[in-house]
C-alpha cells in the first residue's frame, strides 16, 4: 500500500440539505470555531502567516473537505469533525461526517 512522505488527513462533511456551498464560507465557519489554532486560518494574531497552508478547504460535488497536511493533519485526527456549522450566515447541518486518511 502507498505511504504518502506527509501525514495526510481529510474530513468530508456531507450536508443534509444540497446547495452551492463554498470553500470560502467553510474557510470561515472553521476558522472562527478554531480561532485559537493558527494553522486553520494562517494568522497569528493580527499578523499573516505566509507558508503553504498545512489546512485546505474544498468542497467538491456538494461535499464539504477539509484537508490537513502535515501538522494540520496531526490536528485533524485529534479533533472530531464538527456536525453542523454556520456558513454564511446560515446554519448547515451535515447528514455525514467522514475522516480519511
Amino acid at each position: 500500500m502507498f505511504r504518502p512522505l506527509i501525514p495526510y488527513m481529510r474530513w468530508e462533511l456531507v450536508p443534509e440539505e444540497p446547495n452551492d456551498y463554498s470553500a470560502h464560507f467553510l474557510r470561515g465557519a472553521i476558522a472562527a470555531r478554531y480561532r485559537d489554532w493558527w494553522v486553520f486560518h494562517q494568522h497569528f494574531g493580527k499578523q499573516n502567516i505566509y507558508r503553504h497552508p498545512l489546512v485546505q478547504y474544498k468542497c467538491i460535488d456538494g461535499i464539504l473537505m477539509v484537508v490537513g497536511l502535515s501538522m494540520g493533519a496531526e490536528l485533524l485526527e485529534a479533533l472530531e469533525p464538527p456536525n453542523e456549522l454556520i456558513l454564511n450566515g446560515i446554519l448547515v447541518k451535515f447528514r455525514e461526517v467522514r475522516k480519511v486518511v
